[in-house]
């Protein structure tokens, strides 16, 4: 649940906040901030904060864009970040199981059919249909889809 937390906290517009040690996995109880960091703790979670605050270093539209809904049920919620020249989709599944997820674009998103966005976390890379694009995400799966203009 903080690692899917944490990929909303940096992909949503306004300057993000970690408390120190939470990218150790660090949960705040007793006298966290009072004894020495424990680097090393949950080296997992630390290389995928690094990884969400490269992917928003990186990316005009997910530091400075406008962020836009597109999707809100109980289990799955995502976002556009758009700026004129790049759009990224941030996607999240807090539900218990794997789902195929369909979004719909927004109606001033320049994605068009047969566009190519890359996940700035993995990698993987999916196709735009006509003013959706489809993914598929594991229980507590994130991504971040960018697209820009060449």
């Amino acid at each position: 649940m903080l690692e899917i937390a944490l990929s909303f906290l940096l992909s949503a517009r306004g300057v993000p906040c970690i408390y120190y040690g939470t990218e150790a996995g660090l949960d705040g109880t007793s006298d966290d901030n009072r004894k020495d960091m424990p680097w090393g703790q949950n080296p997992a979670l630390t290389e995928k904060v690094r990884k969400m605050t490269e992917a928003r270093n990186s990316s005009v539209a997910l530091q400075y864009g406008t962020q836009i809904e597109l999707k809100a049920t109980h289990d799955v919620y995502a976002h556009e970040r758009m700026r004129p020249d790049e759009e990224v989709i941030c996607i999240f599944n807090n539900g218990k199981k794997t789902q195929d997820i369909e979004i719909p674009l927004g109606k001033n998103s320049q994605i068009m059919k047969g566009n190519i966005l890359e996940d700035l976390i993995s990698g993987n890379k999916i196709t735009a249909n006509e003013k959706t694009v489809k993914v598929t995400l594991p229980p507590g799966g994130y991504a971040y889809y960018q697209w820009h203009r060449d």
